[in-house]
């Protein structure tokens, strides 16, 4: 009995020191993506996590930090025309694609989102690409 615990813990052991290198090696992808902006909010909008390149490009700007980037957000979803429409399509399927304008920074976004389990309660994980200056 005392054999097959130590091997249980080995087990256990093993499996979590597999997924905490897989957590960094993710984790490190994202972070220093140089392609896309990456978040992730939760239902609130509110930003749980933002990779170094949006930190980056807005700590260079008025907005810095997590604070601003919750307000961009918010300052981006309301000028979308269609923002319940998007809005229930993307509660409906848990994901939306389009093309947001961003007058802020004069700018046209391409963006993604998705809903994704595991903080707390449901995330939704946002993409944004800058698809043209305007």
């Amino acid at each position: 009995m005392i054999g097959g615990s130590f091997i249980e813990l080995y087990i256990y052991i093993n499996k979590s020191r597999i997924l905490t290198e897989n957590l960094k090696g993710f984790h490190n992808i994202v972070d220093n993506d140089k392609h896309s902006f990456m978040l992730i909010c939760n239902e609130k909008g509110d930003t749980i996590y933002a990779n170094k390149k949006i930190k980056d490009y807005y700590s260079n700007l008025e907005y810095n930090g997590i604070e601003s980037i919750n307000s961009l957000l918010h300052n981006i979803s309301d000028e979308l025309d269609n923002s319940n429409e998007v809005l229930k399509s993307f509660y409906k399927t848990g994901l939306w694609r389009g093309i947001i304008k961003n007058s802020f920074d004069e700018m046209m976004l391409d963006c993604v989102m998705q809903l994704v389990d595991g903080f707390n309660n449901k995330g939704i994980a946002i993409s944004l690409w800058i698809f043209l200056k305007i």
